[in-house]
């Protein structure tokens, strides 16, 4: 294949990428993605990472729906795999700047045909936010996250909620009643855990998943080191 993530690179240094090469960029890393899981589950996966959905209740009672315009890119992209259509923006990218013969094209025009049976698979990327106390010690904080991490493991299982493709983020607890009311405040659902041998002290919190559009406000929050 042609380097399609140095085209990409050219093209967001000019401002100058679309909804399309977002796309053919996705689909250019599921299938050189050196991994057995599928390539589709890959292609959804990165999409899923790549495109927030539409959420405001208005527009969705209005008739749009959560990945209008995905669905409609890849429509054509089934089109095109159907009926060889030479007009389809999606086919003239990958023929000009990803594929080098007619059987990289064909891989590209499956993986968009395959995928619009699956667009109500892809969602926007969720975060679960990990606050461990940053004065234990290194091992102490291990265990500490995992105590933490299963219990919103169980949390969310009793509530039949996902943890597939769930990205962890690890964060210092510096104040626990502080942070504690700022999840409030905001609405993020999130888990405790007190350590008994600690004298129940709170010394790691996990929120519930966090969708990628809603977590501006946690993104303060440097990564524990």
């Amino acid at each position: 294949m042609k380097n399609f993530k140095e085209h990409f690179r050219q093209l967001a240094r000019q401002n100058l990428t679309t909804i399309t090469d977002v796309i053919v960029l996705a689909a250019y890393k599921a299938l050189n993605a050196k991994s057995n899981t599928d390539k589709l589950d890959i292609f959804i996966s990165i999409l899923g990472q790549s495109f927030t959905p539409v959420t405001n209740p208005i527009k969705l009672a209005n008739g749009q729906t959560p990945h209008q315009k995905l669905k409609i890119m890849l429509g054509g992209g089934r089109i095109w795999f159907s009926d060889g259509s030479s007009t389809n923006t999606l086919k003239q990218i990958v023929e000009k700047e990803a594929a080098e013969n007619a059987e990289e094209i064909l891989l590209f025009s499956q993986l968009f045909a395959n995928a619009l049976d699956r667009i109500s698979d892809i969602r926007e990327t969720q975060y679960s936010y990990v606050f461990v106390n940053p004065g234990l010690s290194a091992s102490q904080r291990i265990v500490q996250t995992n105590h933490a991490a299963i219990e919103l493991g169980h949390e969310l299982n009793r509530q039949n909620i996902s943890i597939k493709d769930l990205h962890l983020v690890l964060c210092p607890l510096t104040d626990a009643n502080e942070i504690s009311n700022l999840l409030s405040e905001n609405n993020i659902a999130n888990v405790k855990f007190q350590e008994p041998d600690l004298h129940n002290q709170v010394t790691a919190i996990a929120t519930w998943p966090v969708a990628r559009s809603r977590r501006a406000v946690l993104r303060k929050f440097p990564l524990l080191a």
